[in-house]
């Protein structure tokens, strides 16, 4: 093999050893896991705002959702089966992440978190019906960033 020849292919070598390093990076894992907790807050805001089309819109579209009434899958089910429950006679919905676990790869994990029925008295105070915990198992979504794939909740004990 001639000089130039070599100097060639090991420049090339050199590349693709670049390119592969480049295409393995690992994810930062910490940003990542604070990314995921912000998109639950976020989620908790577009809710309050917008009702079941706030909570529909941070699902994907096969998402499952495992509510007291059985197993609801796809996003357009689950905005059904929320809308009567984000209407201004009934109470509100509040949760706050409290942990998040993002996996090796960076585009899967999970969130778990406190909720609350809220209602409003007649004198503007808030007073708490219900209470319970969540898990959400969150997908990164190309385009939309983090969005939950299943949704698992239950009731505090009374």
């Amino acid at each position: 093999m001639r000089k130039t020849d070599f100097r060639s292919f090991a420049l090339l070598i050199t590349f693709l050893i670049l390119a592969v390093t480049a295409c393995t990076t690992q994810p930062d894992l910490e940003t990542e896991r604070a990314a995921l907790m912000q998109a639950d807050r976020d989620f908790a805001v577009e809710t309050a705002e917008r009702g079941a089309d706030g909570w529909a819109d941070y699902f994907t579209e096969d998402a499952v959702m495992l509510p007291d009434a059985g197993l609801v899958k796809g996003r357009e089910a689950i905005r059904e089966l929320m809308k009567p429950v984000f209407t201004p006679e009934n109470p509100r919905l509040t949760w706050e992440p409290t942990f998040a676990v993002v996996g090796s790869g960076g585009d899967l994990g999970y969130t778990l978190g406190k909720w609350a029925s809220v209602t409003t008295l007649p004198d503007g105070s808030d007073s708490t019906l219900s209470t319970g915990n969540y898990l959400s198992v969150w997908k990164k979504v190309p385009g939309e960033g983090w969005r939950v794939a299943v949704d698992i909740g239950n009731d505090d004990p009374k």
